[in-house]
């Protein structure tokens, strides 16, 4: 993961997230492998094996996830 729209170096995470038909819907947990708190903000995840990029976004401290041209929203 690392900060969108910044050449910023990528830093690992772990992430717990619930899908339904590949979509996400709710996310657990995500948080940094060193543990320092993930600020809010739009960011850039690789996942998966082929490390498709991804956008996420964090908003008083609230994960969402980008679909198509919107956010997803909570509880969603």
């Amino acid at each position: 993961m690392r900060a969108r729209g910044s050449e910023a170096d990528w830093f690992p995470v772990d992430f717990l997230v619930y899908y339904d038909r590949s979509q996400i819907r709710a996310f657990a947990y995500v948080r940094r492998k060193d543990e320092v708190d993930i600020p809010d903000g739009e960011y850039e995840v690789r996942v998966g094996e082929d490390e498709q990029r991804r956008k996420w976004k964090k908003w008083n401290g609230e994960w969402q996830v980008k679909w198509r041209h919107r956010w997803s929203r909570k509880g969603q």
